[in-house]
């Protein structure tokens, strides 16, 4: 067997693993916060409002979120803003699903190229498997770092 496919620990530093840690805890607290805003809304109790929203991802919640402030935009407050608001939304939603997802669901993968590198490059990718077959997702930092590794000359010498 490929030994390349077996678990390998990626040579992170400790700021990038406390900073997906950090990330991690920020995103348990939005989702906190965007359920106990559902719940507000709709004026839910505690159970109501678990059962309502726990087996949805981030884009349902805002979604449910949004679908009740919009039901009920006529008793709101005017200070509500709700253009700012559907654009934060959807801009969460975006983040969620480019960047949420990745560092939850995604996995150190070593990129060896052992005449370009002298030890494996690390990038965090996801993996899905679909009818278009397998593929590896990174974000769009790690693939543009990436490149400019290889143009930059940051290679086995």
């Amino acid at each position: 067997m490929d030994e390349n496919l077996y678990p390998h620990w990626p040579e992170l530093d400790a700021d990038t693993l406390q900073s997906i840690g950090r990330f991690i805890v920020a995103w348990g607290v939005l989702e906190t916060q965007i359920d106990a805003a559902i719940a507000d809304l709709y004026n839910f109790d505690e159970i109501t409002a678990n059962s309502v929203t726990a087996n949805h991802g981030t884009k349902a919640r805002l979604e449910l979120f949004m679908a009740g402030v919009a039901t009920f935009s006529d008793i709101l407050p005017d200070s509500i803003a709700i253009g700012d608001m559907n654009k934060l939304a959807n801009d969460t939603a975006t983040i969620s699903n480019k960047f949420r997802n990745l560092v939850a669901h995604g996995r150190p993968v070593p990129i060896i190229e052992e005449n370009l590198f002298p030890k494996p490059y690390w990038l965090w990718g996801r993996l899905s498997a679909r009818k278009g077959g397998v593929k590896m997702t990174a974000s769009e930092l790690q693939q543009n770092t990436f490149e400019y590794a290889l143009r930059s000359g940051h290679r086995k010498t």
